[in-house]
This record gives structure tokens, C-alpha cells and sequence, in this order.
């Protein structure tokens, strides 16, 4: 059930199903998760798309690279 409210995917019907069996002070568990666990993963799922986005821009710039020392070396 956390997983379902960190990635905001139907957790409202979780949080009215809680609420009426705990009462209203629930919402502010639910805010709590929400905010911080929404920002958590949305900033990990940037940081693993940064990384991997900056593997290719050096991959390409060694191959670059690579093929530059190749062309000179053949002169």
C-alpha cells in the first residue's frame, strides 16, 4: 500500500478507506508519504536517468575520439 501512494496511483481510494476506519487525522500520515515519497522518487528516477544520459555522452566522445586519433594516425 505504500508503494500505491509513493507512486500516486490510485491513493486517494486508499487514503478515504483508512480515513473512515481511523478517523481524519490519517490525512496527515498521507501527506506526509505523499510529499516526501512522490519527491524521493521522482528526484531517483532523475538521477538514474542524469547518470546514465552522461555514460552515453562520454561513450560517444571517446568513440569520437577513437576515430579521430585512427584518422590522424593513418596520414
Amino acid at each position: 500500500m505504500v508503494w500505491q501512494i509513493i507512486t500516486l496511483e490510485g491513493w486517494t481510494d486508499c487514503m478515504y478507506k483508512v480515513e473512515q476506519t481511523s478517523g481524519a487525522i490519517t490525512n496527515i500520515y498521507f501527506l506526509i508519504v505523499v510529499l516526501i515519497g512522490a519527491f524521493f522518487l521522482v528526484n531517483l528516477t532523475l538521477a538514474v536517468i542524469t547518470i546514465f544520459f552522461m555514460q552515453s555522452q562520454d561513450d560517444s566522445r571517446n568513440k569520437q575520439e577513437e576515430m579521430k586519433a585512427k584518422s590522424q594516425a593513418e596520414l
